[in-house]
């Protein structure tokens, strides 16, 4: 089998390991309102105490990130402490954002570590202030003042410059956020160069496989299980499929199969048969960008996101190896 070598890693020292770049933290999942899924507009906002880290805004109802890294996920530069998250939708806290009621948080940083997280904030709108009764238009005697009837106590923050600033608190909660800039993980943009080599395994420092999936078995419509959840991971990341990861194969599923079949001169018929399996097979012994000249301002978010995902699993396995090395080194 073909493997695949970061030949730049191979001449840095071992020292350099030592101390590798720091790369942004991603979260994916679902995001709930009050039981309800939040619409296409809902800001996602993480926080490292009061300075900003990450957002995200919602695309799809109640879906904020997914499960892949050439789609859109919520992303963290480098911070520390416990990171907490808040939400900001029109239909809560007059738009502006809010932790809610049940704090959503998570422990720490880690670099490089795909976090599946479903948040659901719950809120509910303060009552209204009591509306003062009108003053008497005549003097009577007028009894007693009676008990009361103050102005309900409401928290907030009451800094406008803040980006939680709620405008129908009238006590201050000291909890004011402002928009700082974030730390940012640093950026590849050195020359990120990936041959094949085919020498026997364990002869070659740094080489790596990767691992694909094998379909085995033929797939049509109302078709279930793990290799329906693999056969739409790759359709989507070919571009040929938009819909979501369920493990089912139906029409979305069938349509994306044609489109897989017209790329690879096979007949359109929308079923994984022999031939559909054996191009699936075949084009997931996939190349990590061969001979791939990366510039980090040409890259989207979400290319960058993946690309570092890789390198990191390359680094990982790489240090591995040379720790196995050095070990055997007397």
């Amino acid at each position: 089998m073909k493997k695949l070598i970061i030949s730049a890693l191979l001449f840095f020292p071992l020292s350099t390991f030592a101390a590798l770049p720091v790369f942004p933290m991603s979260f994916y999942g679902t995001v709930t309102i009050n039981g309800t899924a939040a619409p296409v507009g809902t800001v996602i906002h993480a926080y490292y105490g009061t300075t900003l880290a990450g957002q995200v805004t919602v695309n799809e109802v109640g879906v904020y990130g997914y499960d892949n890294p050439t789609k859109q996920q919520l992303l963290l530069g480098v911070g520390t402490g416990t990171i907490r998250f808040t939400v900001q939708s029109g239909s809560v806290n007059g738009g502006i954002g809010t932790e809610g009621a049940t704090l959503q948080t998570h422990s720490a940083f880690v670099s490089g570590e795909a976090v599946p997280k479903d948040f659901a904030f719950t809120w509910s709108a303060p009552a209204p202030a009591p509306t003062p009764s009108p003053a008497p238009s005549s003097g009577g005697g007028g009894g007693g003042g009676g008990g009361g009837g103050g102005t309900s106590i409401l928290y907030g923050c009451m800094d406008k410059k803040a980006i939680n600033y709620s405008p129908i608190a009238n006590t201050d909660n000291k909890a004011c956020v402002y928009p700082i800039i974030a730390a940012t993980a640093p950026v590849i943009s050195t020359t990120t160069v990936v041959t094949t080599n085919t020498q026997p395994s364990g002869e070659v420092l740094g080489a790596t496989t990767i691992a694909t999936f094998n379909f085995t078995r033929n797939l049509s419509v109302g078709s279930s299980g793990v290799d329906v959840t693999e056969l739409q991971k790759r359709l989507t990341a070919d571009g040929l499929y938009s819909g979501p990861i369920t493990g089912y194969f139906g029409p979305l599923t069938e349509g994306g199969v044609k489109k897989f079949q017209s790329a690879h001169g096979i007949e359109q018929v929308g079923n994984v048969g022999p031939k559909t399996r054996a191009a699936l097979n075949q084009s997931g012994l996939g190349v990590l960008g061969a001979s791939t000249v990366a510039s980090a301002a040409s890259m989207t978010p979400e290319v960058r996101a993946a690309l570092i995902k890789q390198l990191l699993a390359v680094i990982i396995e790489l240090q591995k190896q040379l720790a196995e090395l050095k070990a055997k080194t007397p």
